[in-house]
């Protein structure tokens, strides 16, 4: 899974850190990303369409170029869905393993965000 891929990647004390709240996320439930994914991903969606349509009236043949090239945008949006539904889940769990890793979820997205781009391309085509 992309996420799980991008974690276990990154080194020193970020990746430590985000190794720790994957791992406390799957001791309170196994199947807990994929089921976040499945909740963020509606809201992603939502998230990337009006990129979608800015690529679509700028003539970018390439969607994943276009969100790479507004990575700051991109990422701060996706965030915001996430800090949204993280706010909202009664999840005690997730609010605590999301909380220390939020500070810097924008710029681990757009870390990602290459990755991200290249799902997305695959499911557009």
């Amino acid at each position: 899974m992309l996420i799980e891929s991008h974690i276990h990647d990154r080194s020193g004390w970020r990746g430590m850190v985000m190794r720790t709240g994957l791992g406390l996320l799957k001791s309170l439930r196994e199947d807990a990303v994929l089921r976040g994914v499945e909740r963020l991903l509606p809201g992603f969606i939502n998230a990337l369409e009006p990129f979608y349509e800015q690529a679509h009236t700028e003539n970018e043949g390439d969607f994943s170029a276009f969100l790479l090239r507004h990575s700051e945008q991109v990422a701060r949006e996706l965030v915001r869905v996430t800090d949204q539904i993280v706010a909202a889940s009664s999840n005690r769990g997730v609010q605590t393993a999301y909380n220390p890793l939020r500070r810097f979820a924008e710029e681990e997205l757009q870390r990602a965000l290459p990755r991200i781009a290249q799902v997305v391309e695959k499911h557009l085509q």
